[in-house]
């Protein structure tokens, strides 16, 4: 995850770079929250994963560019699978291509 910088990176920022900064930890620690937790919540799945996929696209149109957002891909793949919602998780990633956001290896593996 390329969004914990270090301290030195800290000190520099500028009140607004820093809300920014902050506010994509937010997301990215709501994302894993979700993930986490979809698990328990399994029989309503498709309207969870549904409403994390309108989170998304309200960040990235907010937040740009987003540090990590293939992070948040991967976790919502792995929300997918773990709840094998085998339909969402190839729009979702149909999605990550048409953002021309390149998965790397450790999100293609868990896409696969």
């Amino acid at each position: 995850m390329g969004s914990i910088i270090s301290n030195e990176e800290l000190i520099k920022m500028h009140n607004s770079e820093f809300a920014r900064y902050q506010l994509e930890i937010i997301y990215l620690l709501w994302f894993q929250v979700f993930c986490s937790t979809l698990p328990i919540y399994s029989s309503h799945a498709t309207g969870l994963i549904d409403f994390s996929k309108n989170i998304l696209n309200h960040i990235r149109n907010k937040v740009k560019p987003m540090r990590d957002i293939e992070f948040i891909y991967r976790r919502l793949f792995e929300s997918c699978g773990t709840t094998k919602q085998i339909s969402e998780l190839r729009a979702i990633y149909k999605d990550m291509i048409k953002n021309k956001i390149e998965p790397n290896k450790v999100t293609s593996g868990v896409y696969y």
